[in-house]
């Protein structure tokens, strides 16, 4: 890989880690009227050794949306969107969506 290349990766990596607002997806609802909006991309390659020379078996670019919004307090509405594409086979590819709800069923004298 180029040197301009590797310090172009290495600068985005590090305004990707630094300079990106932390996120919380899990089990918990969201309060009323807020949600999130997460992303996140990347590129798989098997082996990895195909990163220092040769060909690799796969290579492929993925990315990933999740939206979360409390439509009300107790009740979560989400959707996830997947893609991916492969640079070794073009007809190598997937697409997903997904939809949650999530429901809060117990809440404890503490909050």
């Amino acid at each position: 890989m180029p040197r301009c290349l590797r310090r172009l990766v290495a600068l985005i990596a590090a305004g990707l880690c630094f300079g990106a607002p932390s996120a919380m997806a899990g089990a918990w609802t969201r309060a009323e009227g807020t949600g999130i909006f997460i992303t996140s991309s990347g590129r798989k390659v098997a082996p990895v050794g195909a990163f220092a020379g040769g060909i690799p078996e796969s290579d492929k670019t993925f990315a990933q949306v999740l939206v979360e919004y409390g439509l009300f307090d107790d009740l979560t509405i989400g959707a996830r969107v997947y893609g991916d594409v492969s640079a070794t086979d073009p007809t190598d590819g997937t697409l997903s969506a997904s939809a949650a709800v999530r429901q809060r069923l117990y809440r404890d004298a503490g909050g």
